[in-house]
């Protein structure tokens, strides 16, 4: 279920219970600066709890693979999807993983992607409670 949206001037993120889904305009640059803004809005929501970090890739932009070491430092992030279609994006996402220490998967639609954060969720809950 949705709980909340929020965009900013280059993309859309919608909120959901343990994962988020954003939605990176057309040609834009991922930078340094831009990730720390999806950052503070994706940690002000969330605060302590953890979560999914799902992109839906259906619009062209470049990512600085860089951004992703200081992503890693999120605690509270318990993995990372990245929806595409696209086979150039796919590898890609091999130079991006080196850079990410979070479980990764590509998929190919968002619903998988729902379906996917929903088990890694359930799995850190059962890890917890044990």
């Amino acid at each position: 279920m949705k709980i909340e949206n929020n965009s900013l001037e280059f993309c859309k993120l919608t909120f959901y219970e343990y994962y988020v889904v954003s939605i990176i305009k057309e040609g834009i640059v991922l930078t340094s600066d831009l990730s720390l803004k999806i950052t503070a809005v994706i940690l002000n929501f969330y605060q302590d709890k953890p979560f999914v970090y799902i992109t839906d890739r259906k619009n062209n932009y470049s990512v600085d693979p860089l951004i992703y070491k200081r992503t890693s430092q999120a605690t509270n992030l318990l993995a990372f999807c990245i929806v595409t279609q696209n086979h150039f994006n796919e590898s890609n996402v091999e130079i991006e993983r080196l850079f990410l220490k979070k479980p990764l998967k590509v998929l190919t639609s968002v619903v998988e992607a729902k379906n996917w954060a929903t088990i890694i969720y359930n799995n850190y809950l059962l890890n917890e409670t044990n």
